[in-house]
């Protein structure tokens, strides 16, 4: 494994806005389903050969065990063949439509499996961020209201950290009770240590996640 590594990163944000009626998709934005090759080609020219890139979650997850892999196959494979290493990004702030939100309780349970077939389907890649900024994701979603399920309260920031960990315990028996927590430092103190000692997860496919606390 790699003790440095010097990476750019090409963004893959898609969450939704206006009550889930409208994603914003940061690839689409900036063109890069039809300019990903000359993306590519940009980081070999740059002499970088670790890139942190995902699939679009939306378009590639269509359903609990059904996938579009097209996109992900063809660009995955041109990655392999100029030697650039991805860290994979598997979650980027937002889910496909049918998953709802980070409110869900079944999330954990579905990404577990999404991340155990995205591996399995390409075995050669070994570097990872499963969810991307968790913190600043379930702030934003749960906390300010600006994103996905658009909630405001302390009982939906600590659900959404939950899910993200993909355990139900380790926050709070009862979110309601995290109500007089509003010091973001708290907050921060009690997800990240228990973040950076979760160490492998035995009979998973993602065994050494690259940089835990993405």
């Amino acid at each position: 494994m790699f003790t440095f590594v010097f990476a750019t990163a090409i963004e893959n944000s898609a969450p939704t806005i206006k009550g889930g009626r409208e994603r914003v998709d940061e690839m689409e934005k900036c063109r890069f389903y039809e300019q990903w090759r000359t993306d590519f080609e940009l980081v070999q020219d740059l002499g970088l050969r670790f890139l942190r890139y995902g699939p679009p979650i939306h378009k590639s997850w269509l359903g609990d065990g059904h996938y579009d892999w097209t996109f992900a196959d063809e660009t995955f494979s041109d990655l392999k063949t100029k030697d650039i290493v991805p860290i994979v990004d598997l979650c980027h702030f937002g889910v496909p439509d049918w998953v709802g939100n980070f409110q869900n309780p079944d999330f954990p349970r579905l990404f577990e499996g999404y991340a155990h077939d995205f591996a399995t389907r390409f075995p050669w890649i070994q570097l990872y961020t499963p969810v991307n900024e968790m913190f600043i994701r379930a702030t934003f979603s749960a906390r300010w209201g600006w994103w996905n399920e658009q909630l405001s309260t302390d009982a939906a920031f600590v659900t959404a950290l939950k899910h993200s960990e993909g355990q139900s315990g380790g926050y709070a028996s009862d979110p309601a009770g995290a109500a007089g927590r509003d010091l973001y430092s708290e907050r921060i103190l009690g997800v990240l240590p228990r973040r950076l000692s979760r160490g492998d997860r035995q009979g998973g496919a993602l065994q050494q996640p690259a940089f835990p606390i993405a």
